[in-house]
């Protein structure tokens, strides 16, 4: 996973603070980052160059979950090869939510809320 950074609190305040000082709500990837993290999970991130795309990894020993927020459909031919584990936003076919994102997250490493 070159090029990945490791996200830790203080880089999620940075951006966040970054994002509302020019007059955007809070990203749902940094609540799904600060969620995860609270449960002990590693996460790295992937951030597209030219698109607006992050990938997050959220990782705990060998295992690895990959999810991907945008806000464009995914292309078609990499959803079908399974390019992440689960899509944020609108993919080819459904809508889904950082929520649910955090659900398939917990289920993959086996954590209960």
């Amino acid at each position: 996973m070159k090029n990945n950074i490791l996200i830790t609190t203080e880089y999620l305040d940075s951006r966040e603070k970054a994002t509302i000082k020019a007059g955007y709500s809070s990203p749902k990837w940094i609540g799904y980052c600060r969620e995860v993290m609270s449960k002990g999970i590693r996460v790295e991130m992937y951030e597209a160059k030219s698109t607006v795309s992050k990938y997050i990894y959220s990782i705990q020993g060998n295992k690895v979950f990959k999810v991907r927020f945008s806000n464009h459909r995914p292309n078609k031919f990499k959803q079908q090869m399974n390019d992440c584990d689960f899509f944020v936003g609108v993919s080819n076919g459904l809508v889904t939510r950082t929520e649910d994102a955090l659900k398939a997250t917990m289920e993959y490493f086996s954590i209960r809320n």
